[in-house]
């Protein structure tokens, strides 16, 4: 029995390992097989990975259509802050009013506080990291505002002041020419609006009636390692051409000394002031030309006030610019590249009334 139960032992083990059960049934004393279910662990493999391969399909589709519905919707962000901004540039300027400006105001103030209290993960892209629609609202707010401008100046002025600083920045104005400052304390917040403007002369050392002094605060310059190296240049030209005109103060302190110098000093002998006043605009000309290199003016003179270069055609040196990016692109490179001369700039717009 022993071997038996051994031999059936392994029988039965064969019969799991291979897993292929046979079930039949009797009836009415016949022998009739019901099914025979077999399992092959390969094709168990199979099936596996078709199933693991489907639902990945699935998850991937999934992921895909996720993708697209983000792409989708991100253009038609894009596409709706292109038709807003279309419609803010193409409003006729006698069309826009100071209600129209305060709109465009709550506009951008609602995009700021939709972006700071929205849960982020709602936000597009295009919104939470370039706040497009609250830049294109700000663009609009812009235009309008230059509008106004041109339109109705006195309107613009009062419209100015009303909406500045508290909701409009300053610096965000189109043109500050008669708008009221106004300066307001570190310390408590309050703000001090400044409308006249002083006219009040003073007494100089040789009884000369001159322009009392601004009454805004000083500035300190902060020269940096490219403006020093610029200005050391610069220096030297403008030495150069005053006939050696110089001064041991260093810095910008110096070149203003120098200016003084060449400007006050006495006119040769023979030398009217018409002729000196030539003379100087010569020398200015002669010393930015030197500090530009002999390869901008020529670049300016093309691609910025847009003067036909000597090309033998009938339209050699006349002007058909200046072009429109030209008063951008000089507010980018002035303050770069000039500045010890110059401190902020930015392009003012001008009221151009009929």
């Amino acid at each position: 029995m022993a071997w038996f139960n051994s031999i059936g032992g392994a029988v039965v083990a064969l019969i799991i390992a291979n897993l292929s059960i046979s079930c039949v049934a009797f009836s009415g004393g016949q022998k009739t097989r019901v099914a025979k279910v077999s399992y092959n662990p390969h094709l168990q493999h199979q099936v596996t990975s078709t199933t693991a391969t489907q639902l990945q399909s699935s998850l991937s589709d999934n992921n895909n259509n996720d993708i697209l519905d983000k792409i989708t919707s991100e253009l038609k962000e894009i596409s709706e802050c292109t038709s807003l901004a279309y419609s803010y540039i193409s409003k006729p300027n006698q069309d826009v009013s100071v209600q129209d400006v305060v709109l465009a105001c709550d506009a951008v103030d609602n995009e700021a506080k939709k972006k700071s209290t929205d849960d982020i993960t709602t936000q597009l892209y295009t919104n939470q990291y370039l706040s497009l629609r609250q830049r294109t609202h700000e663009f609009g707010r812009y235009q309008l505002l230059v509008k106004l401008l041109s339109s109705d100046y006195d309107a613009y002025i009062k419209t100015a002041e009303f909406l500045s600083p508290s909701r409009i920045d300053r610096g965000d104005l189109p043109n500050v020419q008669d708008v009221a400052y106004v300066e307001t304390s570190a310390s408590t917040g309050d703000e001090t609006i400044t409308t006249e403007f002083s006219t009040a002369t003073v007494t100089g050392d040789d009884g000369e009636q001159l322009v009392a002094d601004c009454e805004l605060k000083d500035l300190s310059y902060n020269d940096s390692p490219l403006d020093k190296l610029l200005l050391s240049i610069f220096r030297k030209l403008v030495t150069e051409n005053t006939g050696g005109v110089t001064s041991d103060i260093p810095g910008i302190k110096g070149l203003l000394a120098q200016g003084r110098q060449y400007m006050t000093q006495e006119l040769p002998e023979g030398v009217t002031y018409e002729e000196h006043t030539t003379a100087q605009h010569t020398m200015v000309k002669n010393t930015l030309a030197g500090l530009m290199t002999p390869v901008l003016p020529p670049f300016y003179r093309i691609f910025m006030s847009g003067i036909v270069p000597k090309l033998g055609t009938d339209y050699d040196g006349k002007q058909i610019g200046p072009w429109f990016y030209a008063p951008w692109l000089t507010s980018i490179v002035t303050p770069t590249f000039f500045g010890f001369l110059v401190i902020d700039i930015r392009k003012v717009e001008e009221s151009v009334l009929n």
